[in-house]
């Protein structure tokens, strides 16, 4: 398959290499610790820059030029979108241009042939699908309700939970990645027909469209799903409907 990268709904012309540059991990900031520690020494994946070189080859010196305006404008305008590999690809990253390079050589006919570089920074290092998935949707019968969803990406990766309370108000639920011991515990009321979004990747909480952060129970957090399978256990009222939803990733 020829490298055809897609910028946005942009096909990038004439491209010759492909490469990335992804830091494993970012330096944690040091702190005095006389007065006890005040950043926890954590490090974070570092953003992945990508390279694009290419060459540009026209008939005439006019065309040659028309053709790299039209480059740098297209780029120009776009921002943050999604840069994919190959024009059909199904993963992307998120990316933001960072600069744009052209030459001429000595070697080559000046007004009929021109190399570009192009860089991408992308703060968000993860490849994405573009398909979200979904588990069955389920309906306890008892309280607690143990399921299974399975995250076939290579990275782990931030879900959502949607809990609807079906026939009656729903009042403390919780969930629970049993996989990796953390929980997720609102203590609040969904009325009858309303839905508590729990939204791990924003970590956001929504309750029946309005903000239910201040009924979370205390020790609670927003948890990943990791690689293969994840357990998850519902406790609270069994009038609700549950469904996770998310978007494997990957960080090579």
């Amino acid at each position: 398959m020829a490298l055809q990268p897609k910028f946005g709904d942009f096909v990038i012309p004439d491209v010759i290499n492909w490469s990335e540059f992804l830091p494993s991990k970012i330096e944690s900031e040091d702190f005095p610790r006389r007065h006890g520690e005040i950043v926890s020494d954590v490090a974070y994946e570092g953003s992945r820059i990508v390279t694009i070189d290419g060459e540009i080859i026209k008939n005439t010196a006019a065309d040659l030029k028309t053709s790299l305006d039209d480059l740098g404008q297209r780029l120009h305008e776009l921002g943050r979108d999604k840069l994919r590999l190959f024009d059909d690809d199904s993963r992307y990253l998120w990316a933001i241009k960072t600069d744009y390079r052209k030459g001429r050589s000595a070697l080559r006919a000046p007004g009929l042939a021109s190399k570009y570089n192009l860089n991408f920074k992308c703060a968000d290092p993860f490849w994405y699908s573009d398909t979200e998935q979904a588990s069955a949707q389920q309906d306890p019968a008892a309280s607690p309700h143990v399921f299974a969803v399975t995250n076939n990406g290579g990275a782990e990766t931030p879900p959502r939970i949607e809990i609807k309370a079906d026939g009656a108000d729903a009042t403390d639920v919780k969930i629970t990645n049993t996989t990796i011991g953390l929980f997720f515990q609102f203590t609040g009321t969904i009325v009858n027909g309303s839905t508590l979004i729990i939204d791990m990747d924003k970590m956001t909480v929504q309750n029946g469209g309005s903000d239910g952060r201040n009924n979370l129970a205390s020790g609670y957090a927003f948890w990943p799903l990791v690689r293969g399978a994840n357990n998850l256990e519902y406790v609270g009222p069994v009038a609700v409907l549950i469904k996770a939803y998310w978007i494997e990733r990957w960080a090579s």
